[in-house]
């Protein structure tokens, strides 16, 4: 299916036709401690909300000044933008944003610079809450959505540490984009419990030091039931990156090369549990007084792909065989 057209885009974030964006409490660890164990900036309850209008620019620090609606070249918000660059982003902005805007609301005025344009202006309030949706498919929601974005009312999803934001109790969200993050991660479970499966019952020995190498600790005599259950744990409470370290070791295993790193590791990190070859001194591990690297995993790699090293990968791998 092809992706929807951008309508806008606003301090960077793409705002597509015919689709939803859904409001979440924005989390604010510096909120009054009763709000802190929600971990948020506003109490989650329904109703409670911020509203906000067209910010205004005084141009002589009185009641004189301007409307800064983004639809106009000179409007304060492109002040840091080139006249060049300003033009085709205001050019669209009439096409997609204004002009439907106008013609839903019978309004051919509304949002001008002027006197009866801004009297429409001053008429207009929004109000922004959690689990707000904004569907661009309506005009009116995407303009409060515009407005929501160009007065920082709304901070775009990522941007949450952002200090240009750091008056908005409110993050944004692309339901579209947030939606395929969440098919990726599952997507990604379920290829990664497939694959433990799998081994468990093929390849036990494979898996087991695939396990070891992403930080697993267990005893060789360890049951099926008690395995399960930790990578069920490691699947579950760790963040996607760990998913995909994990689905990553896999694929490399099917090789022999990334099949013989893992077992190094194994190898080494069993080494170094107890009194052996295996030595450390300001840092730097040692075999048997040659130094392999700074930490296991880095040994585990140079040892595997080293000719010079070849003799301890030899030894290590044999002692793995004899295991």
């Amino acid at each position: 299916m092809a992706e929807s057209k951008v309508l806008f885009t606003v301090n960077g974030f793409a705002v597509k036709a015919d689709s939803s964006y859904v409001v979440k409490d924005k989390k604010d660890m510096d909120a009054p401690s009763g709000y802190i164990q929600a971990g948020v900036s506003k109490l989650p309850s329904r109703g409670v909300g911020d509203s906000f209008e067209v910010s205004f620019i005084s141009t002589d620090g009185g009641r004189s000044g301007v409307y800064d609606t983004g639809f106009f070249e000179y409007s304060n918000c492109y002040r840091e933008l080139s006249m060049e660059e300003r033009k085709p982003i205001v050019a669209a902005l009439k096409k997609n944003l204004l002009a439907p805007y106008r013609l839903a609301k019978g309004n051919p005025i509304a949002f001008e610079n002027g006197k009866e344009g801004e009297a429409f202006i001053q008429t207009q309030r929004f109000m922004v809450q959690s689990n707000k949706t904004y569907n661009t498919s309506d005009i009116e929601s995407a303009m409060e959505l515009y407005f929501g974005l160009l007065t920082r009312q709304l901070t775009p999803k990522g941007e949450e540490g952002n200090t240009a934001y750091e008056d908005s109790s409110y993050v944004v969200i692309d339901l579209s984009k947030d939606r395929n993050i969440k098919d990726e991660r599952a997507l990604n479970e379920f290829k990664a419990i497939g694959a433990f499966s799998s081994m468990l019952g093929a390849d036990k020995e494979r898996l087991y030091a695939i396990l070891k190498y992403i930080g697993m600790t267990f005893l060789p005599s360890i049951d099926e039931g008690a395995i399960i259950s930790m990578f069920n744990d490691y699947i579950r409470n760790n963040n996607s990156d760990k998913t995909d370290i994990f689905n990553s070791l896999v694929t490399e295993t099917e090789t022999k090369l990334g099949l013989d790193k893992v077992f190094i590791y194994k190898a080494l990190k069993e080494l170094s549990t107890r009194a052996t070859a295996l030595t450390k001194s300001s840092g730097i591990f040692y075999y048997n007084d040659v130094e392999v690297g700074s930490d296991l995993k880095n040994a585990a790699d140079n040892i595997n792909k080293n000719p010079k090293l070849l003799q301890i990968k030899k030894e290590l791998l044999l002692a793995e065989d004899e295991d």
